[in-house]
């Protein structure tokens, strides 16, 4: 470890901005109350030692600690599922952890994201796991480090899918949560995703603020209308079956992965009590070039016309290219390609609220928020009938384009043409 890092003056930076038990200065603020319980538990002795550990401890715990890496993004960084953090403090759980455990891909992530300047960021305040570390942990835990083998991977009881094309530094990354949310953590944000492209992040959920008295956390975070989904009739999806009964959940169909393309189909009813309306998505990653997102609005059971918004919210200023094909983009960051602009009958452009972003603060010791532009393609979805959205998503600098689409053999057929090269792709239909 550095010696011009002091993980102890960290420790004791977050012990006199966090409130100890009894003095907490926001009686109404359960968020405070809940880190500052959390902070009398975060010490060495919370973890299982080879004498306490019980007997599942040694065949699964490795396993389920590489799960949370399953979701990191291209910065290191933790994907934003829901009213998470785009945090890094990880790292600090994993070096303990990885003492005990020696398990070489903890290690190979371990020696890969952490660095003599790295500090621990677990939202807008000073981070909690300081406290867990003894002044002679650092990155080399003793075990040989091993790439992990694994790009893409679906976690089913979470409805969460991971499209990722390689671990290197500009990889592109998609996590997708199609919804199985419990307790508190639960935004209406069926089907929503975050994306990395090229390292960069290119699409992002709002994640959650340091405090739920923050006015943007109601007014912005939880809704569907800051996620990168489709909303309906700007109004949330519904997040409860019935009142006090269990939360509304998504549905993983179809899962498919190789070494050149990883596919997910998912599906949702947050619409249907409120507009008579199912949301499939299905999502294809072809690996480091493009992500084709199929969005199908059976509306099989609305009893009205409802108005959908394709959204997508970026760190970048989002602009139309051309008025008529309705490409927008980002400079540096993406480029979004509808597949038929016909259908669209409006693109709005606007920024509100503010997301956690992933980098330091301007003292480097928590998180950060920003403040992210979204574009939304509208369409009518008629009474009793369906409709769809097809978007190709790839960096600013891509060329590809969606030439045509068809329907054969219980597949949405898409050619795409990337600079005069014709490659034809093939969509699982949304299930009836």
């Amino acid at each position: 470890m550095p010696s011009r890092f002091d993980w102890a003056e960290l420790d004791r930076d977050f012990r006199r901005t966090t409130p100890l038990p009894g003095v907490d200065p926001d009686q109404e603020d359960w968020w405070d109350q809940w880190h500052r319980h959390l902070a009398t538990r975060t010490s060495p002795e919370w973890f299982y030692t080879p004498e306490n550990a019980p007997k599942w401890f040694g065949a699964h715990w490795p396993a389920l600690t590489r799960r949370w890496l399953d979701v990191a993004e291209s910065d290191g960084t933790t994907s934003v599922l829901n009213s998470a953090a785009a945090s890094n403090d990880w790292l600090v759980f994993f070096i303990a952890a990885n003492s005990r455990l020696l398990d070489p891909e903890i290690a190979w992530h371990i020696r890969r994201w952490f660095a003599p300047e790295y500090v621990p960021r677990q939202k807008p305040i000073p981070a909690l796991c300081s406290r867990i570390l003894a002044s002679g942990d650092g990155p080399d835990t003793g075990v040989a480090p091993v790439k992990p083998s694994t790009l893409s991977t679906l976690l089913p009881d979470s409805g969460v899918a991971v499209l990722r094309d390689g671990w290197d530094r500009w990889a592109n990354v998609m996590v997708l949560d199609f919804g199985r949310p419990v307790g508190g953590h639960a935004y209406p944000a069926l089907g929503s995703f975050s994306l990395y492209l090229g390292g960069k992040p290119a699409a992002l959920s709002p994640g959650s603020p340091q405090a739920y008295t923050d006015p943007d956390y109601r007014g912005w975070m939880d809704t569907t209308r800051s996620q990168n989904t489709v909303l309906i009739d700007d109004v949330d999806q519904e997040s409860w079956e019935a009142p006090g009964q269990r939360r509304v959940h998504g549905e993983i169909l179809q899962w498919q992965t190789d070494a050149d393309a990883s596919l997910v189909q998912g599906r949702h009813p947050g619409y249907l009590g409120s507009a008579g309306i199912i949301h499939t998505r299905t999502v294809l990653m072809q690996a480091g070039r493009f992500f084709l997102v199929h969005d199908v609005l059976d509306g099989s059971q609305a009893t009205e016309e409802h108005v959908a918004a394709w959204s997508i919210h970026c760190p970048g200023k989002l602009q139309r290219v051309d008025l008529e094909d309705g490409v927008v983009t980002a400079t540096g960051l993406l480029r979004v390609v509808p597949a038929w602009p016909e259908r669209i009958t409006s693109i709005t452009f606007g920024a509100e609220g503010k997301a956690v972003f992933p980098q330091d603060s301007e003292d480097g010791t928590r998180g950060a928020y920003l403040q992210l532009h979204h574009a939304r393609w509208h369409s009518t979805v008629p009474a009793g009938r369906a409709a769809e959205f097809l978007m190709l998503i790839q960096l600013d600098s891509g060329t590809a384009d969606i030439r045509s689409t068809s329907i054969d053999d219980g597949c949405l057929r898409v050619e795409i043409d990337d600079g005069g090269i014709v490659d034809v792709v093939s969509l699982p239909l949304a299930p009836v």
